[in-house]
């Protein structure tokens, strides 16, 4: 059993002396332990206060105004006891308690370095909860980290590693792009303010989110805690940075390339395949101005679109896109 060891630091609660252990200082109204007082106020030393005895019940023919036969006001019925005060000393002798609102000095304490240690790790703990749980009420790409379908449907790439592999290849070149705002004013300086709550791999989802999903600017503000006009910046900038990115690409393969991957049915049929080419309409809103809408305008789809070219190898990569036109001319 573990025993307290007294030195000149230990202390005893004030709970455990009765109000006759303290004296009162001449000239101070301070109240100071007298040097002869002793710690005797314990749960078990406490007197409690003795339980009313149970109110004595009347039988019902007495409580109907009935004669009682049986028994008599002056009659008292005994209480049949299965143990007595003697049984009772025994079991608290045999089996003490420690007592629930006491102080247990027996108990070893835990050193002050493992308990600062303890509390260290749990303020640790609790920030790293605090910090996943503004994660996951933000919306950005780390958010859906783990959620692959999610990934894909907002995106179209077909994991979180991927996406991030891509960005990783192009984000030396976007940390010093220019945005839009900058192009309009022709200021040289590296200036975002319009994406300060974002960071680019967020703006770069942002992106992949308006192309992918549509979104309007609106509901992308709503999620991204941004304004409009924030976003309209944003999407107007990745497109051109990525259109001269991904644009200077070589996308055309050789012809050996083609050959080692083109499939069977163009092996027996079309050996010498090298692309198959088609034209292609992308749909637009309709221009305000009545001659830029004519010119917009394809009677095949019936409303505004752009036209463009598009070659695909054999084995289905894209190997060549022209440059949006309005009409073509045949």
């Amino acid at each position: 059993m573990y025993t307290v060891q007294v030195t000149a630091s230990t202390s005893v609660c004030s709970a455990h002396f009765k109000d006759d252990d303290y004296v009162t200082l001449p000239g101070s109204k301070r109240a100071v332990l007298s040097t002869s007082a002793v710690p005797s106020v314990f749960d078990w030393t406490s007197t409690k206060p003795k339980r009313k005895p149970p109110t004595e019940r009347q039988p019902p023919s007495a409580a109907a105004g009935a004669p009682d036969t049986a028994t008599t006001e002056s009659e008292e019925v005994p209480v049949p006891s299965t143990s007595t005060a003697g049984d009772v000393a025994d079991v608290e002798e045999s089996f003490p308690s420690l007592p629930a609102g006491d102080h247990d000095y027996s108990v070893q304490q835990q050193p002050l370095e493992e308990q600062l240690q303890a509390a260290q790790q749990r303020i640790k703990d609790l920030e790293t909860e605090l910090a996943e749980a503004s994660t996951l009420s933000t919306f950005g790409l780390h958010r859906f980290s783990s959620n692959p379908a999610m990934i894909k449907f907002y995106t179209g790439f077909i994991s979180y590693d991927s996406l991030v592999f891509f960005y990783r290849s192009i984000a030396s070149e976007a940390a010093a792009m220019k945005t839009w705002s900058q192009m309009q004013r022709g200021s040289a300086t590296l200036q975002r303010s319009f994406g300060a709550k974002l960071q680019l791999i967020d703006q770069f989802f942002l992106f992949l989110h308006k192309l992918r999903v549509g979104s309007l600017d609106q509901d992308l503000a709503d999620k991204f805690g941004v304004s409009v006009a924030t976003v309209s910046r944003i999407v107007i900038t990745w497109a051109n940075f990525l259109y001269v990115i991904l644009g200077s690409q070589t996308i055309w393969p050789s012809r050996t390339q083609i050959k080692r991957y083109m499939p069977l049915a163009f092996r027996q049929l079309y050996p010498d395949t090298r692309v198959v080419i088609d034209c292609t309409e992308i749909a637009i809103q309709c221009p305000s101005s009545m001659v830029l809408r004519s010119e917009f305008y394809s009677a095949y789809k019936g409303r505004t679109t752009l036209k463009c070219l598009i070659g695909v190898t054999p084995s289905g990569a894209v190997s060549f896109i022209s440059s949006l036109v309005c009409w073509f001319h045949f």
